[in-house]
């Protein structure tokens, strides 16, 4: 009876009994349609796995859906492509299938004969069996009596051309015609006969190296398969050791200058809250993907190569244990930026890894955010799997890491061009809101007072509210604000002095949110300055110009009073901003979100704009979208058109954090609403930068700071990935398929994404909804599925503490799902608070992890400005994990008692070695006891 009519059949078979494949890189993996080193060509199309062949035969009507499947670097993320589209399967499919799986695997046998047709016959007369813990279909899965259960119909297949391949007719398995299908087509165009060819074979063997098998030199039970394979016992070198000191002070020195807008950082792209430092994310992925070579099982193979590639960097000693800090001290060097692109550093990184996997190792980070810790995997060599549910992180996902792989060179210079034109035009359109004064003198940036009246009896005069008087402290070049009521208007004069003393300036109108009138010195109480601003959504419409900074030659600056023609043509941009209507998300509630200016009568982001700033930010995203047409028609690539879209938005929308109502005037410039991280306090007083101006975060500067980014990716040289915007509770991968999982998680209460991203969300908005409408059709970001700790969030339960915890059991869960039975994790934690720590941990361990190393890398920069009532960590605790067995013993309490304390002591006395001290020292040493306590179920 035939397999198509006996597909329904459930099979048993004894596991002793049989060949039984289950990864790609072991014995017999190549018969799995997942396995690498098969390419196809199939009307002249190179397609690198059966698996992506099959995939893409299920949309014979969507040729689009089938290039998308065909051109993804790993047969997981073809299957991965084809979830989204499956609903619009030909019809037939589910008739259909196996033929079409039956003729795919004739295309792999034909194509690469010797290989495959070796493999199969040292199978033997063994049943071929395909392990699986989901699928019962295409495989069996296992049970507890050492049994395998299920159609296991990719198995049979394989048996039934494993009969064909040992029959008289053999030769004819060269030749592959067409199945019997209607409509089977690829891009358009019918599938004829295929022929194996040796010579498209050959032509393919350097793209896609696999050795051949020898079947008649090779007893039946000898491993098969030609890639390293790391015993699973065999520790990484995180587990081991780490070059702590040297990470840190490169973490340091990229957070001192990554700002640098010639430093070509991912940050310049666009801001993103909490990003890891590349240098710590580089070296820690490095030593987590390699393994530690005096490892008594670390493979011969390896350690052969570690010394070849590593040579040219130093002497290495004769004993394993050389190798070992031979290959810290690579991965130490490695941090350094300014290496990054030098010495042959990255090649022979990739090397290492290649060594120690044979093909590339996949690596998995559910929580991308800014895209650390992908980007660094791609640079390494790995295949990369990035998601990300928030859409405003997803889009710089997608920049840096599909379009900076696949379109990196063409993208920076159609940036370079095509912004070059949005600057000279804005300029043109916008020079005369920006008046110079009558020494020609460029305005950089202008100081407003939000108003309230004092309600002080018999008083009622305007209060501009200014939280200091002073200006300027620079020696010799001293200024100051004098507030003064000169007539019964009520209205205050704002002169601009150079004051001898303290004395002469005296304090500020406001200061804990209440007001004090200069005339009257009466209190007017927070809860009355509220009300008179929530009348006025906020204040910033009838705000009082205090004064301009100007530049005074060469990087100088000075304070002037404004002009007749400063308050001229802001009185034009005032008129102009009456007839627009910008469409923002809603700001964030009141609450977790550390979102203060919501009393104040802030209820939408476009509140926080003043309203030259709302009018000039208006007639920006006009000139984008005139640059982009003029780009249409000379730019042919349509999605090449579309990432030059993208980073043109990417820049506007970053430049938005620069020009509101809440932002603030340091010496050095203007600072970000955000300047605070996760909290957003109200402003009183605020500055208004020029927009044209080359200093004070104009435009200029965020056009630069992508195209600065934009240059390094494309100077990256590495495979494009493709972001899922997604949620890292979904099943986004297939079971063990990832080889290492690194993660920085989100930290429960301390940074509400989705309610901060709507402000950037909505400039993007603007831009993208109708190109990229998977992400940007929504009036505003997802909240409900963003696991967070924030009670403002009420769509599916109040997101308490404990919506939080479970929810991240969850997703570590699902990470243990698809990390192999080999694999590593890493992830990070920066609380310093020790319930956050315990439920966290909580976390990993009941969702079957195990610690079995930790770190404290220096991710936080020092003396950084936070909300209140939140104290970060300098350093980040990296925990090294592994997939716990089920079989784990249960632990002796007594037993874990008596050895922590010398582990934990000796891990202190080498943490204050590395000069780790006060709570980043405490906090650290959780991660030593969490591996005695994490080994027991």
């Amino acid at each position: 009876m035939s397999l198509k009519a006996n597909q329904s059949q459930i099979r048993t078979y004894r596991a002793e009994d049989c060949v039984v494949f289950k990864k790609t890189n072991e014995r017999f993996g190549g018969l799995s349609n997942m396995a690498p080193g098969f390419p196809l060509v199939v009307n002249g199309v190179l397609i690198p796995t059966s698996e992506a062949l099959y995939q893409a035969c299920r949309f014979p009507h969507l040729p689009e859906v089938q290039r998308i499947i065909i051109s993804q670097p790993s047969p997981m993320t073809a299957k991965m492509k084809s979830k989204p589209h499956r609903k619009n399967s030909r019809r037939d499919w589910d008739k259909v299938h196996v033929a079409v799986m039956r003729w795919c695997l004739r295309v792999k046998l034909a194509q690469n004969w010797q290989k495959f047709s070796e493999l199969l016959l040292a199978t033997g007369d063994r049943p071929i069996v395909e392990e699986s813990k989901r699928d019962d279909y295409w495989g069996a899965k296992p049970q507890e009596n050492g049994t395998l259960v299920g159609r296991n119909v990719l198995g049979r297949l394989l048996m039934e051309l494993r009969e064909e391949l040992r029959g008289p007719g053999k030769e004819a398995l060269r030749h592959v015609p067409p199945p019997d299908i209607p409509d089977f087509l690829l891009y358009g165009e019918a599938i004829g006969d295929l022929n194996g060819s040796n010579r498209v074979v050959a032509v393919l063997g350097d793209i896609f190296a696999q050795p051949t098998v020898d079947a008649s030199q090779r007893e039946a039970d000898q491993e098969l398969w030609s890639g390293v394979m790391i015993p699973k016992e065999c520790k990484r070198l995180a587990e081991v050791d780490f070059p702590l000191a040297a990470v840190n002070e490169a973490c340091i020195r990229e957070n001192n200058r990554k700002t640098r807008v010639d430093s070509g950082h991912i940050s310049l792209l666009h801001s993103w809250w909490a990003r890891r430092p590349l240098a710590s994310c580089r070296a820690l992925l490095l030593t987590l993907l390699l393994p530690d070579p005096a490892d008594s099982l670390c493979p011969d193979s390896f350690k052969e190569t570690a010394r070849k590639e590593l040579k040219q960097f130093r002497k290495i000693g004769p004993k394993d244990t050389d190798l070992r800090q031979a290959l810290l001290s690579f991965a130490a060097e490695l941090a350094e930026w300014d290496l990054v692109g030098k010495g042959g550093y990255i090649s022979t990184a990739r090397q290492l890894v290649q060594a120690a996997y044979g093909a590339a190792p996949h690596v998995f980070d559910p929580f991308s955010g800014g895209g650390s810790i992908p980007l660094e995997g791609l640079r390494l060599g790995c295949e990369v799997t990035a998601a990300e549910l928030n859409p405003v992180a997803w889009l710089l996902l997608k920049i840096a890491l599909e379009w900076g792989g696949r379109k990196g060179h063409d993208l920076a210079l159609q940036f370079e061009k095509w912004s070059a034109w949005v600057l000279k035009e804005t300029e043109r359109r916008l020079a005369s809101f920006y008046p110079l004064d009558s020494q020609k003198r460029k305005p950089l940036a202008y100081l407003w007072a939000r108003t309230v009246r004092c309600e002080a009896p018999g008083c009622g005069v305007t209060i501009p509210l200014v939280r200091s008087l002073w200006l300027s402290k620079a020696r010799g070049r001293e200024k100051a604000l004098r507030i003064l009521y000169l007539n019964n208007s009520g209205e205050p004069k704002i002169e601009v002095f150079s004051p001898k003393n303290d004395q002469e300036v005296g304090s500020g109108t406001v200061a804990g949110n209440r007001a004090t009138c200069p005339k009257c010195h009466q209190t007017t109480p927070r809860e009355r300055v509220q009300a008179q601003l929530r009348s006025k959504r906020g204040g910033a419409e009838d705000a009082i110009l205090l004064a301009v900074v100007r530049t005074t030659g060469g990087r100088g600056k000075d304070y002037y009073l404004p002009t007749p023609e400063d308050l001229q043509a802001y009185a034009k941009a005032q008129a102009e901003a009456m007839e627009i209507s910008i469409e923002m998300p809603p700001s964030p509630p009141e609450g977790d979100t550390g979102f203060r200016p919501r009393p104040y009568g802030i209820i939408n982001w476009a509140d926080i704009l003043a309203p030259r700033q709302k009018f000039s930010r208006w007639v920006i995203h006009e000139v984008i979208e005139d640059a982009l047409r003029e780009a249409a028609a000379q730019v042919k690539d349509p999605d090449l058109l579309l990432a030059l879209r993208a980073c043109m938005y990417a820049a506007y929308s970053d430049n938005a954090q620069y020009n509101t109502s809440l932002c603030v005037w340091l010496s050095e410039g203007v600072k970000s609403v955000f300047i605070q991280g996760s909290g957003v306090p109200m402003r009183a007083d605020f500055v208004e930068g020029n927009l044209l101006s080359s200093n004070c975060e104009g435009l200029g500067y965020s056009i630069r700071s992508v195209q600065s980014a934009l240059n390094h990716l494309a100077s990256g040289r590495y495979d494009p990935s493709v972001p899922l915007l997604a949620n890292a509770l979904d099943e986004l991968l297939p079971e063990e398929s990832v080889d290492v999982v690194f993660t920085d998680p989100p930290y429960a209460n301390q940074i509400p994404y989705a309610h901060l991203a709507d402000f950037f969300y909505g400039w993007l908005r603007l831009g993208l909804r109708d190109h990229l409408p998977q992400a940007f059709a929504a009036a505003e970001t997802e909240k409900a599925r963003e696991i967070t700790e924030n009670r403002a969030v009420r769509d599916g339960g109040v997101h308490d503490r404990a919506w939080y915890e479970a929810r991240m059991h969850d997703a570590f869960a699902q990470m243990k799902k698809t990390v192999k039975e080999d694999g590593v994790a890493s992830v990070v934690f920066a609380h310093k608070e020790t319930d956050r720590w315990e439920a966290l941990v909580s976390a990993l361990i009941s969702a079957g992890w195990k610690a079995t190393g930790s770190w404290p890398i220096a991710t936080e920069r020092r003396q950084r400005m936070r909300g209140q009532g939140y104290a970060a960590l300098e350093t980040s605790v990296h925990l090294i994990c592994r997939p716990r067995p089920d079989d784990a013993p249960v632990g002796d309490w007594a037993e874990v008692l008596r050895e922590l304390p010398q582990r934990v002591g000796d891990w202190m006395e080498r943490l204050q070695g590395e000069g780790i001290r006060g709570a980043d020292l405490v906090f650290a040493c959780i991660g030593p006891a969490l591996e005695i306590f994490s080994r027991y179920s």
